[in-house]
């Protein structure tokens, strides 16, 4: 009992003088020259100039973020400063969404609380963090009590002085930007209307046992478009990408004639695919020749057409500082058992993988990969393709999917990278998986047109036989969510 007393009695303390400072900080600021509404800023490095007058600290900068510190007492100057200079923003306090008048109107927390601004900066959505920091009355440290702080948590008083030193902090980005160089998308796409490409699949497609009717499904054909919209979804959201491979058959559709100078290159099966395995309509033997590209970047992301990047990504969505991959993975396995003719393809694909794993390394992997982008190290592809060379080129003759497949890029690489030490598995659940035979996907992509969830990316899985409204709907909802940018 005597030592809560204590304890009130040191808050009662604290809060009368983090009270005065903040009444001396409000006077301060409402006594300086007034700061036109109309500035115009177009960069956070345009904002991070503007605020210089406030106390604050820059914990990261990215190209589309920036986390900022700044004591309780001070954080009524700087939430003005804000709302004076992006008032078209979005401003959510602890998770409530609030007002321009209440953020400018704001009263001293005297804890901790963390301050979300969504604004858009050049046409493209950019994000500002404002953490508050209260001054431990014992230590003299400044401490952050929000929740999911993986910056910092405790600073000493030296840290809000050293001011230079804060803002030439380098984000973990550009280290990483720096580290691995430049970074390509590949897509691996079929034209379901080229007509050269409709005849030989037909032509090929025969009702042999080894090919199980999930392998022939139209399903695996069909389209909606959206390898448009998720080449917007890249410019939008991932603009430091240097290049987007496409790797398919016959012409390219008409909307790439629009985004030629978006660094957009068109590569046919021939260009990778040895003569002996084409044509193919496997697509776990065209992902085995990803790597093959010409001129493809050392890291590159793979990602299938119906999956749309949803808010800004930065390098390390994908890297570790070190420049480990990181494979998203499903929480739960369901890899086991031996191949059944009566699962799906990738399952047995998994299953084969999973084997061949299991006898080199004792290690017998069961997670599949998440629907998301996935970024993989040409070299370590390299070295699965001459490690595992006789038994890749067997499935690689498979022309449709087939019971001794691997699936190379879903399954094999993120266990082989993990086991030998160039990879860390993430189970982070922000990519969302919207699915055709779910009684929820119509609620779903309400939700997101309504902007009641936050993901990092969207999988628009199309599996079995799509209804009607399905292929009516979704390019619809495709279009408002990714647009193309003005100009493109």
């Amino acid at each position: 009992m005597f030592q809560r007393i204590i304890h009130l009695i040191k808050f009662l303390i604290r809060a009368k003088n983090d009270k005065t400072l903040f009444v001396e900080g409000k006077k301060r600021y409402l006594s300086s020259k007034k700061r036109s509404s109309n500035q115009k800023v177009t960069c956070l490095d345009d904002i991070l100039g503007e605020i210089d007058s406030a106390e604050f600290a820059l914990l990261e900068k990215k190209q589309f973020l920036i986390s900022l510190a700044v004591k309780n007492h001070n954080a009524y100057a700087l939430y003005n400063i804000f709302a004076t200079i992006l008032p078209e923003a979005d401003y959510t306090l602890n998770k409530k969404r609030i007002s321009l008048e209440e953020l400018q109107n704001t009263s001293l927390n005297y804890g901790s609380e963390k301050l979300k601004i969504e604004c858009f900066l050049s046409g493209r959505p950019h994000t500002i963090l404002i953490e508050t920091y209260f001054l431990q009355t014992k230590s003299k440290k400044w401490q952050c009590n929000t929740k999911n702080n993986r910056l910092m948590r405790i600073a000493s008083d030296s840290f809000w002085t050293s001011r230079e030193q804060t803002r030439s902090m380098l984000n973990s980005s550009s280290n990483l930007a720096n580290k691995i160089g430049s970074v390509d998308v590949v897509f691996t796409w079929a034209n379901i209307f080229d007509p050269v490409w409709l005849d030989s699949k037909n032509t090929l497609q025969p009702p042999d046992a080894k090919y199980s009717e999930d392998a022939k499904s139209e399903s695996r054909f069909n389209y909606n478009n959206e390898l448009e919209y998720s080449i917007n979804s890249i410019h939008m959201n991932m603009p430091w990408i240097r290049n987007i491979y496409i790797l398919s058959t016959g012409a390219a559709p008409d909307f790439l004639q629009v985004t030629n100078s978006l660094k957009i290159k068109w590569i046919k099966h021939e260009e990778v695919i040895e003569a002996k395995y084409l044509p193919t309509f496997n697509s776990h033997v065209i992902e085995s020749h990803l790597h093959k590209i010409e001129g493809l970047s050392d890291y590159f992301i793979y990602m299938n057409d119906d999956v749309m990047i949803n808010r800004p990504l930065e390098y390390d969505y994908f890297l570790d500082f070190n420049g480990t991959t990181r494979p998203k993975m499903e929480r739960y396995g369901m890899v086991n058992g031996t191949v059944d003719s009566s699962s799906p393809d990738y399952l047995n694909a998994s299953r084969n993988s999973a084997e061949i794993l299991f006898e080199d390394y004792g290690y017998y992997p069961t997670q599949l990969h998440e629907h998301c982008p996935q970024i993989f190290c040409k070299a370590v592809l390299l070295e699965i393709e001459e490690k595992y060379r006789t038994r890749i080129n067997e499935f690689r003759a498979n022309k449709f999917r087939a019971l001794n497949d691997l699936n190379i890029t879903s399954f094999f690489y993120h266990h082989y990278a993990y086991i030998t030490q160039r990879a860390n598995y993430v189970y982070d659940g922000k990519n969302k998986l919207i699915k055709n035979t779910s009684n929820t996907w119509k609620e779903d992509c309400s939700n997101l047109l309504q902007s009641k969830v936050d993901f990092d990316t969207i999988c628009f899985n199309e599996g079995n036989d799509s209804s009607k409204d399905w292929r009516s709907q979704i390019p619809i909802i495709l279009k408002r969510l990714y647009p193309p940018l003005s100009g493109q």
